[in-house]
């Protein structure tokens, strides 16, 4: 028989559980741990887990030279290279994501606890993982785990679903009902914007004017748009990041508050700096195109500007959808990929970097989208390069402006009662002071004094 657990009089549960969202809190005694979600924990695992074995596949080719040296005999060394960059990137992912199921970049984002000591454990925990199930002879005990791990997801779906049925709660009824339901009881239904008419709505409103890069820009500047030139708003977006401060502040610590706003300000130079690069770039490659025959293809023109054709190619793939055309290859043109590191980057407290996914660091663009560009690049002919390339300089200088005005509104908002706090400062100074010397920015901001005058 089962022992009943001891209740010790005036003690509290070091672990408590959310029936409703299966999240576990590992107590401080404060309310103010992060929370770590069994559901997320296993997602990223069974991911974890799945990597390893691609991992296999490309530690096999490139222990077997002669094989792949069989199959491409013009390009074998570019194969091996691109297999072992490859098998670099996958490690990495999988390691990223085990951190994260641990809660680890939670833990690192709310600045609950020293890092140091923290990311030693976290490090020897992933050293165990790779033991336990990457190599392999550990196959077996692998899939085992992926099996556990399913098994256990599932029971969660059905206890969440058992209890929010039990107390009349949702969501446990599928969509199609709720909206069923609706209907019959003439209660209108919100529907969110799809991506093109939100993307339609940003360019075409005069407040911005220009074609985000990638989701969470875009949602972002959409919910920005109804704060400026708003006399209910007289600070602009600061209106709004006062509102997350004190939000945050409110519901947990004056730390989450700032954490919250110091977080908006990184990500807001992320797109700075991207508009910046894209504008250089594209600017660049027109001037290099000169005299180049309009009709010849791209991949037969030597000197090619690889970053610029990114940047060409996504612009391109954004204004398809625009016109509302699929896109072959693609399943979200304005997907966000993060750039995470464990031990910090170059800017204290900043711990991430946000890319679309045609733009982003070698390491973390999707194999799917790297071939989109190689077969657009085979496909593309220069006059097109360049139409795209003018299109894109042209939006980026208006994404420019938008972000410096933005920062503008920030500025002024956290002064005075709402002073920003000195990480919040130095996120809004680092990121204005890695593009102040570029000369598109300064073109911009002289424009604006003389508007202004």
């Amino acid at each position: 028989m089962a022992r009943e657990k001891a209740e010790v009089p005036g003690q509290e549960a070091l672990i408590t559980s959310a029936p409703l969202t299966t999240e576990v809190h590992i107590r401080d005694f404060s309310d103010q741990a992060p929370a770590v979600s069994l559901v997320e924990h296993h997602l990223q695992q069974i991911h974890a887990l799945n990597l390893f074995s691609t991992i296999h596949e490309k530690e096999w080719m490139i222990g077997h030279p002669d094989v792949v040296v069989k199959r491409y005999p013009k390009n074998h060394a570019k194969i091996l290279q691109t297999l072992t960059q490859e098998r670099l990137a996958l490690v990495e992912e999988a390691k990223t994501e085990f951190f994260r199921s641990l809660g680890y970049y939670a833990v690192q984002e709310a600045g609950w606890m020293d890092m140091a000591a923290y990311t030693k454990d976290t490090e020897h925990r992933w050293t165990l993982f790779q033991a336990r199930y990457r190599s392999v002879p550990k196959g077996p005990a692998r899939y085992q785990e992926i099996d556990r791990l399913l098994a256990e997801l599932k029971n969660f779906n059905n206890d969440r679903t058992a209890y929010n049925r039990s107390h009349g709660l949702r969501p446990h009824a599928p969509d199609k009902a709720v909206v069923r339901r609706s209907i019959e009881d003439k209660k209108p239904v919100a529907r969110p914007l799809p991506t093109r008419e939100r993307l339609i709505a940003i360019q075409e409103d005069p407040r911005a004017g220009y074609l985000p890069a990638n989701n969470r820009e875009k949602n972002t500047v959409l919910a920005w748009l109804d704060y400026f030139d708003n006399p209910e708003y007289p600070l602009g977006i600061g209106n709004q990041l006062l509102e997350v401060l004190v939000h945050q502040q409110k519901k947990r610590t004056h730390l989450e508050g700032v954490r919250a706003v110091e977080s908006i300000a990184w990500e807001l130079g992320d797109y700075l700096k991207d508009a910046v690069k894209g504008y250089n770039a594209t600017s660049k490659f027109i001037e290099d195109m000169e005299g180049v025959a309009p009709t010849a293809k791209i991949a037969d023109v030597d000197d090619i500007d690889e970053e610029a054709m990114r940047y060409i190619i996504r612009y391109e793939a954004v204004a398809l959808v625009l016109r509302g055309r699929a896109h072959p290859g693609v399943r979200d043109v304005l997907l966000a990929k993060e750039k995470r590191w464990v031990n910090g980057g170059s800017d204290p407290g900043k711990h991430k970097e946000v890319h679309n996914h045609f733009t982003a660091p070698d390491e973390i663009r999707p194999r799917a989208t790297e071939q989109y560009i190689d077969d657009r690049w085979v496909e593309m002919s220069v006059r097109s390069a360049v139409k795209f390339a003018t299109a894109n300089m042209q939006n980026d200088r208006v994404r420019i402006g938008f972000m410096l005005r933005c920062f503008s509104d920030i500025t002024s908002a956290l002064t005075g009662e709402y002073r920003a706090s000195e990480s919040i400062a130095a996120a809004i100074q680092e990121s204005l002071a890695a593009v102040k010397d570029e000369p598109i920015v300064q073109l911009i901001l002289n424009e604006r004094t003389r508007q202004t005058a």
